[in-house]
């Protein structure tokens, strides 16, 4: 039972520093998000934060994996990855709340504004059905809070949490069954100076 709590408590410690790295990656996604929006070019950079995500997820739960000496079973490891999400997307929800209230309080209204303009400038008959979907849901419900939107936010980053967690908790359990990938692991953990071995 000890043992238990004891390997229960690392878990959640690994969990929480993750959260805190994955709430500084949520904050910086946010930031280009805004910023994409008065900068096009922004947008190449929004999507390679997007897609090297799943890496970043993976790396901090490979370290986590061996820092428990491979004890963490494959639930634990998708626990783990979740509970880092859902810390991440809370502190990126409080930064971003805080930074609409005080800084940018038009922030919702122009992004749907300029979502609506984007529709028209397209002129497709697909953007103009969509542009025409988004005016009749601002004029039946109204624009979503910013509480509203960070509980949305938060929502749906514990659902990517999940299935990322899923997937690399998979990976990981698969790849490291092997004594000499483990040990390869550990000496970088162990000695981080030493030089990446794109092996581990």
């Amino acid at each position: 039972m000890g043992k238990d709590i004891t390997h229960n408590a690392g878990l959640l410690h690994r969990a929480g520093l993750n959260g805190l790295s994955l709430g500084l990656y949520f904050i910086v996604l946010a930031g280009i998000v805004a910023l994409s929006q008065k900068f096009g070019l922004a947008v190449i950079l929004l999507w390679g934060i997007i897609v090297a995500l799943p890496i970043y997820l993976y790396g901090l739960l490979r370290r986590s994996y061996g820092l428990s000496r491979f004890g963490r079973s494959y639930f634990q490891l998708v626990l783990e990855g979740v509970i880092s999400f859902a810390l991440g997307a809370a502190i990126q929800a409080i930064v971003v709340f805080a930074f609409i209230k005080i800084v940018m309080p038009d922030y919702i209204s122009e992004t749907y504004n300029n979502a609506v303009e984007a529709c028209r400038t397209l002129g497709t008959p697909e953007a103009a059905q969509l542009g025409a979907m988004l005016e009749q849901m601002q004029a039946q419900q109204g624009l979503p809070s910013v509480a509203q939107l960070a509980a949305s936010t938060i929502n749906l980053y514990i659902i990517t949490g999940f299935w990322l967690s899923v997937i690399a908790g998979g990976i990981l359990v698969w790849r490291y069954r092997d004594g000499a990938r483990r040990q390869r692991l550990l000496d970088a953990i162990d000695h981080p100076l030493g030089g990446n071995n794109p092996q581990i």
